[in-house]
């Protein structure tokens, strides 16, 4: 394989060139510590004291289409972006935001160098120097580079689409740290020609992926997820025939699409991805604890090596596993039962088990969000327990190793000696509020559940999804106020260390709409009460009851959730 790489600046990477990022690369992840980073290394060029000095941005290895557009006059090679397509399309932004700059400028020279950077980020007849960003935020991109128009947040649906979005204020936000015009273009000309890239045009795909391999080999920060895509890849292409790898990549192509379009939908880790599959995938001695990211491509390689017609099943194994954990991270009650990987992988093997019947495996479920909270929401255990009981009971369940009953068993063996008894004595004036704000809105749901159940009602679904949505901090209401006026004077002694702990407990404490808890903030408890009215939660109706709200009050609701925790969580 003849390697011609290039050494060049941006000017010149963008020069008489169109690219697309192909549907089975990643959107765009970048998040704000990256582009930090990338508005740091720009600004010590520019603040370097050899006016000559460049800097090495990375690499692009592209893949040659054989594929020319004319515009104008001019005939633009088309390539397809294989690395490096996230600091190209974040320079693209942050040039088309300085294009915006400077249109906004009296002088003829800003405006015709923002003429100039739009000819090149946008060619007559509307086409775009990025032609494509993969998966649906290229319409909002799209929008940017034609427009100028920066989406309304509230209209944002995918990571991808939020990361694109973030981009665009925060290079704004970056040009705007400049004192004037004539630094944005100096900003410009160090853009233009002074950051530098090893650039690399490759006419075989199967040379692509070893090339991403070796330069991504050395610990640099690539994402685990690319390179075991681009691992799978290249298996392809060194063992099969022509025509078998063309068939093969083109059914990886489909697939990894879907994988990266599934995991643009929910913040999801790559990296618990990897380490879940691979764990319920491997074939060797019984495992105590999921794999790492560095074993999981490992294990995913090794297998493949053997038998190249793998790497189709290994991604249809990854899309899965993408899938059931992006739609676990979706559903608000499963997400807020823990946040411990390796509980997370026994509930991903459930639903995966397609062995067992969906009845069976929404029994399993239950099963194991019963035990899960009891173990990680009422006793609080940390990360590091029962990690064993759980990886072994999800590979037997994955693996088809155990029955249905067993399998039921099995789970509930994991929360020996967890008995209600110790979980009470656990709770009871504890500080909920804080470290455990997911436990809060986890049980305070199941508790509305109960409620509903016991007035014949379906709980209010639009009602939760708002409190779903936002951040504990913005839904968890103190009835008794942490800080308070002279109405509350009193209400639950005078000792603050006292008062500090009592507010904090589960009793005093209620979930409302976002927004909702900081109108209540300090109002008397009559007030609160006409508040409370306005929204149809039975845990309200229970808390308007009360004449007064003070100490007594409090441990009197805290036992009658003791009471809801023993019937729920009393057997398993």
């Amino acid at each position: 394989m003849a390697l011609k790489p290039e050494y060049l600046t941006l000017t010149k990477v963008l020069e008489k060139r169109l690219f697309a990022i192909p549907d089975y690369q990643r959107a765009y992840s970048w998040k704000t510590q990256q582009r930090k980073e990338l508005f740091g290394d720009i600004n010590k060029v520019m603040n370097a004291s050899d006016a000559n000095r460049h800097h090495f941005m990375a690499t692009i290895v592209c893949l040659q289409t054989n594929q020319t557009e004319e515009i104008g006059t001019d005939e633009l090679e088309r390539l397809d972006i294989v690395d490096g397509q996230q600091r190209l399309t974040t320079l693209i932004v942050l040039l088309k935001t300085i294009a915006i700059y400077l249109e906004k400028c009296d002088g003829e020279l800003e405006k015709a160098e923002a003429n100039k950077l739009n000819e090149l980020l946008v060619k007559d007849g509307g086409r775009l120097i990025l032609l494509q960003t993969n998966h649906i935020s290229k319409i909002i991109f799209d929008d940017y580079l034609v427009n100028n128009k920066i989406p309304d947040k509230k209209d944002l649906r995918t990571l991808a689409e939020f990361n694109l979005y973030d981009a665009f204020v925060e290079c704004q936000k970056y040009i705007e740290s400049f004192e004037d015009s004539k630094e944005v273009l100096n900003l410009l000309k160090t853009v233009k020609n002074r950051l530098d890239f090893i650039f690399y045009v490759l006419e075989d795909e199967g040379a692509v992926y070893t090339v991403f391999e070796v330069l991504n080999s050395r610990g640099l920060a690539v994402a685990w997820m690319d390179k075991c895509k681009s691992m799978l890849m290249g298996i392809v292409f060194e063992s099969c025939s022509p025509a078998d790898a063309k068939e093969k990549m083109t059914l990886l192509h489909d697939i990894w699409s879907k994988i990266y379009e599934t995991i643009g939908k929910q913040i999801v880790r790559d990296d618990e991805i990897l380490a879940i599959a691979a764990t319920l995938w491997y074939d060797g001695d019984t495992l105590g604890k999921p794999l790492s990211v560095e074993k999981a491509v490992e294990t995913f390689r090794n297998s493949c090596k053997q038998e190249p017609e793998k790497t189709i099943d290994v991604s249809r194994w990854l899309l899965k596993v993408t899938t059931e954990l992006v739609r676990l991270y979706a559903n608000p009650r499963l997400n807020a039962v823990t946040d411990i990987s390796h509980a997370r992988m026994l509930a991903i093997a459930i639903r995966l088990a397609e062995h067992y019947s969906i009845e069976e495996r929404e029994a399993m479920l239950a099963i194991w969000e019963k035990v899960t909270f009891l173990i990680f929401g009422l006793y609080r255990m940390d990360s590091r327990f029962r990690v064993g009981d759980y990886v072994r009971t999800a590979r037997k369940i994955s693996k088809n190793k155990i029955s249905f009953d067993d399998g039921m068993e099995e789970i509930r063996k994991i929360s020996d000696k967890f008995t209600i008894d110790g979980a009470i004595s656990k709770i009871l004036g504890e500080n909920w509020y804080g470290s455990y704000d997911n436990d809060v809105k986890y049980l305070l749901y199941r508790y509305e559940e109960y409620l509903c159940e016991q007035n014949h009602e379906s709980i209010t679904t639009d009602l939760w999804e708002k409190i779903w949505s936002e951040s504990p901090a913005k839904t968890i209401e103190h009835i008794h106020p942490q800080t308070y006026k002279d109405t509350w004077k009193g209400k639950i002694g005078t000792n603050q260390e006292e008062i500090e702990t009592t507010v904090h407990t589960i009793g005093n404490l209620v979930l409302l709409p976002p927004g909702i808890n900081s109108i209540a903030g300090q109002k008397p408890f009559s007030e609160k009460k006409e508040i409370y009215k306005k929204y149809h939660l039975f845990m309200l109706e229970k808390i308007r009851e009360n004449e007064d709200w003070g100490k007594i009050e409090i441990e009197n609701r805290e036992l009658e959730l003791i009471d809801f925790i023993k019937i729920k969580w009393g057997t398993v």
